[in-house]
C-alpha cells in the first residue's frame, strides 16, 4: 500500500483528521494505513500520531456496544500489531486503552494476547 507510492510519508500527518470518523470500517482503514507508515517511517512525529490515533479510536469504540468494539479489536489486531512492532513504547498505553474498554465490557483478553506475541520486549 505504501512501498510503491512516492512522497506517501506526507499523508501521516493527515491521519490524525482522518482517525476523527465514527465510521468504524474507515477506523480500521486509518489503523491499517497507519500502521504501515509508522513501520516504513518510525520518527517522533510518526509516534505522536500513532498515540492520538489509538487514543481517538480506542475512545471512540468506549461508545459502541461491546460487541462492536471486539470486531473492532479483531479487524485492527494486524494493524496494531504493526504499530507495536514499529512503537514498542506504545505497549503500555494499548494495554490501558484495553482496559478503559474492558470496564465498558469488552472481552479482548485473547485479542491483547494475541497481539503482545510478536511485540518484542
Amino acid at each position: 500500500l505504501v512501498d510503491r507510492v512516492p512522497s506517501m510519508h506526507v499523508c501521516i500527518s493527515l491521519l490524525p483528521e482522518l482517525a476523527l470518523t465514527s465510521s468504524v470500517p474507515r477506523r480500521v482503514w486509518v489503523m491499517e494505513l497507519a500502521s504501515l507508515l509508522c513501520e516504513q517511517y518510525a520518527t517522533t512525529q510518526a509516534l505522536e500520531i500513532a498515540q492520538h490515533i489509538l487514543r481517538t479510536s480506542f475512545l471512540e469504540q468506549a461508545r459502541t456496544t461491546p460487541s462492536q468494539t471486539r470486531s473492532f479489536l479483531l479487524a485492527s489486531s494486524s494493524s496494531l500489531k504493526r504499530l507495536l512492532g514499529a512503537f514498542p513504547v506504545l505497549v503500555a498505553e494499548v494495554v490501558e486503552l484495553c482496559d478503559t474498554l474492558k470496564n465498558g465490557g469488552v472481552k479482548y483478553d485473547d485479542i491483547l494476547e494475541d497481539l503482545m506475541l510478536d511485540i518484542p520486549e
